[in-house]
Formats: C-alpha cells, sequence, structure tokens
C-alpha cells in the first residue's frame, strides 16, 4: 500500500521537483499533536525512507537484462505463497532461476512495471495490458506487458521485444526454396488475407516484416497497424 502511495503522488503532481518520504502510523499522530491548536509545531520531522523503490527499479533493471541476454522471448513473475517466482521463455520453453524473489520486493517490482507500462496501479483485480521502455547504459529495453491477479496476488508477463535495423529478405528468411516461392507468391496478390500462426518466438514478426518489406515499393501505398512498432521500414506508413 505505501508504495501504490508513493507512485500515486509522483504521478498526479507533475512539473514539480518533489522528495517524497513515507513515514509510520506513529510519526504521523506525533505530527499531527503537535499541530495541534495551542501547541507548538516542530521545524522538522526527520523519517526512515524505505529503499524498496530504488530496489524494485535496479531488480527489473537486472531481470529484464538477463533476459535479454539469455535470448528470453518472455520473462514470467508469478506470486507464490511465500514469493515470487521468475520464469524465462527460451526456444519456446520456460525455465525457472534458483532464486524467488521475496514477496514485498516482488510486490515492488510489479508495482514498478505498471508505472513504466501507464497502467492503473490502484487497479489490482482486473488484468491489464501496457507497454514498457528502459534504458540501461547504450542499451534500450522494451517489453510488452499483461498483468493477471491470481488468489496469491498480481502477477505479470513481459514481451521483450528485440529492435532491429532491417528485415530480412525473403530469399535467406527460411533454406526452403518451395516456401519463399510461396510468400512472393501471396505478396503478388492484390486483395485477401495472409494469417501468420505459431509458438513464442517461431519467428511471425520476422515472416511480416519481410513481407512488407518485399512490397515496399515507390508506386505502392503501404500503411501498417502495429502495436507497438518493432521495426521502422523507410517508406512504409
Amino acid at each position: 500500500a505505501n508504495e501504490a502511495l508513493y507512485s500515486i503522488a509522483g504521478r498526479y503532481l507533475r512539473g514539480y521537483r518533489l522528495n517524497l518520504v513515507l513515514i509510520t502510523a506513529e510519526n504521523f499522530k506525533a505530527w499531527v499533536a503537535q499541530d495541534s491548536p495551542g501547541e507548538k509545531k516542530p521545524r522538522h520531522l526527520t523519517v526512515a525512507k524505505p529503499d524498496t523503490t530504488n530496489a524494485a527499479v535496479l531488480e527489473l533493471n537486472k531481470l529484464l537484462l538477463d533476459g535479454f541476454e539469455t535470448r528470453a522471448s518472455d520473462l514470467h513473475l508469478e506470486p507464490t505463497g511465500t514469493g515470487y517466482s521468475v520464469r524465462y521463455r527460451v526456444d519456446g520453453v520456460l525455465n525457472e532461476i534458483a532464486n524467488r524473489i521475496p514477496r514485498e520486493q516482488g510486490e515492488a517490482i510489479i508495482n514498478r512495471i505498471k508505472v513504466l507500462s501507464h497502467m492503473d496501479i490502484t487497479n489490482h483485480l482486473t488484468p491489464q495490458d501496457g507497454q514498457l521502455k528502459i534504458k540501461e547504459g547504450e542499451l534500450v529495453m522494451t517489453a510488452r506487458v499483461a498483468t493477471t491477479t491470481t488468489k496469491q496476488g498480481e502477477g505479470a508477463v513481459l514481451r521483450l521485444i528485440r529492435n532491429r535495423s532491417s528485415a530480412a529478405p525473403l530469399a535467406v528468411l527460411v533454406p526452403d526454396t518451395r516456401v519463399i516461392r510461396l510468400l512472393k507468391s501471396v505478396a503478388k496478390h492484390k486483395q485477401g488475407l495472409f494469417l501468420v500462426t505459431g509458438p513464442t518466438g517461431s519467428g511471425k514478426t520476422s515472416t511480416l516484416y519481410s513481407m512488407i518489406n518485399e512490397l515496399n515499393r515507390v508506386d505502392v501505398k503501404i500503411i501498417s497497424l502495429e502495436d507497438p512498432i518493432e521495426l521502422e521500414i523507410n517508406g512504409i506508413t
């Protein structure tokens, strides 16, 4: 609850330089008592500021960085009875890391994810979707986020997005020349619907970008609907 209040104040008091602190109920009552009529209000109130926010920032950055370095397509944060489990999906298979995150720290990380994804941090009962972007040194890490509510608490799944500089030509997308001929044939149709399906990390987005690149000519107007945009191609709206 304290973490949520801290984030709410930061979101609604924009445009100001803030130095927020969290105090205990006892300190608050003491402050109110000192501010009562006939009593002198103390000039300063010294309180200890928890470091859960900074810890959540550092831990989330580390989790994302580990995911990108291990070629993971997804990061799963799931609440359990005693804490949060962390699982990475690599080559379509989920793998759990050995160390689980303490419950309080896990909740702080989930809240941090919701703030960065522009979600409603006061809503803990319904699923939410969003997107976040974190810069760690020269690396920009982007992820699509979906939260879920379980009996044990809130969980989140982050789809890690790797920014690419160019789309692979269809000729080098797959080794099977029959598939390449089929894709080129589909790309030449004037109308119709082309569905690309498959499990996570199988190359659906890569295939679609390669086909868009195949169609990209001066005499053709192309408008794509993407959320998020993973690759910007000149000539495509």
